[in-house]
């Protein structure tokens, strides 16, 4: 045997080593512990790039100030009060607590990969980890570590076990989103049957829509999270734009329009807009550059159009009939005359 590198020489000593831990992993395992950190790292950027730096995230220090302040206006004012301002932040820190609450039980059961507390099933006797450390590689690096296939199914065994389960996590799968197969060559027929698995909606931007917007744009460079500007204020991120009807148009991304209760609300942050950044670093386009009264929006399911001047989004066509890219040009021509 010979050594072409540094690590030809270190990892059979570290490998012998009780200084090192090493886990022996297949060609699945890696896949799934690639994919989990780039949908990490992709979450990452999306959080900051729609940083908002005018919330506070102090709460409970804003909140007591806020107090302090009028408790002292209405000193100043000569106002009549036997509240204290230990009273006063006391009371600021209660409603604090339940602001947070209440944001905490939106952030957690507004998403598809939470539940509710009370739809939770814990099992009488945990697993430890020991007892499936061997099979399945649990990331340090990343929040999530899939657990599907074959994985799946050795853990559940080990669950049932030990515990009585319901019914529906017996009868229950995880197939494998083969996402490492997808490529623009095969990626409408791959996606067809796999589509409405996505748990993230950057794994769906990630694998169709980037995909989809390449053909449906009348030019394959398209943007993500593009800035929008209205009386010179930054109003939001848009998902996407593509080169349209010779403009520019947004593209909104949702896993299921249907459980947006805001969505319009959303839209309307980037229709007339002033002045968009389509990307870092580029300068503003102006208003004659970019469609304003109209923009497009995709689930897993369909795709629409939204209307800022009617307030309608209309379903335009549905994904099951998107089988080929002719019928993503033919969705172009028909989008076209739409445009305003």
């Amino acid at each position: 045997m010979t050594a072409g590198s540094y690590f030809d020489w270190v990892l059979p000593v570290a490998a012998g080593s009780p200084i090192f831990e090493y886990v022996e992993v297949n060609d699945e395992e890696l896949q799934n512990l690639e994919m989990a950190c780039q949908i990490d790292q992709m979450l990452d950027e999306k959080m900051l790039n729609n940083f908002d730096t005018s919330v506070v995230y102090d709460k409970e220090t804003e909140e007591t100030l806020h107090f302090m302040d009028e408790y002292h206006r209405q000193v100043e004012e000569e106002i009549p009060t036997k509240v204290s301002v230990s009273d006063l932040k006391k009371k600021s820190m209660e409603e604090g607590e339940e602001e947070e609450q209440e944001r905490n039980i939106h952030f957690r059961t507004n998403r598809r990969i939470f539940a509710k507390v009370d739809e939770i099933f814990l099992l009488e006797k945990p697993i430890d980890i020991s007892e499936f450390s061997d099979f399945i590689f649990v990331s340090r690096q990343s929040a999530i570590t899939p657990v599907v296939g074959s994985d799946f199914d050795r853990l559940k065994k080990i669950i049932c076990s030990k515990n009585e389960i319901p019914d529906y996590l017996k009868k229950s799968r995880a197939i494998p989103l083969p996402l490492q197969k997808i490529n623009p060559e095969n990626w409408l027929d791959v996606t067809q049957e796999y589509r409405r698995l996505f748990a993230l909606e950057i794994q769906f931007r990630r694998f169709y829509v980037d995909y989809f917007l390449r053909v449906l744009g009348q030019q394959k460079t398209f943007y993500a999270e593009c800035e929008c500007y209205q009386q010179g204020r930054r109003t939001g991120f848009a998902d996407n734009a593509i080169k349209i009807g010779g403009k520019w148009c947004f593209v909104e991304v949702k896993l299921n329009v249907h459980t947006e209760p805001h969505l319009h609300d959303q839209l309307k942050k980037y229709c007339h807009a002033e002045g968009v950044i389509l990307q870092k670093g580029e300068r503003t386009l102006p208003q004659e550059k970019v469609w304003q009264n109209t923009m497009l929006v995709i689930d897993t399911e369909d795709f629409y159009i939204y209307s800022v001047s009617s307030d309608q989004l209309t379903l335009l066509e549905s994904l099951d009939k998107i089988k080929t890219e002719s019928n993503i040009k033919a969705l172009q021509k028909r989008i076209l005359p739409l445009l305003n």
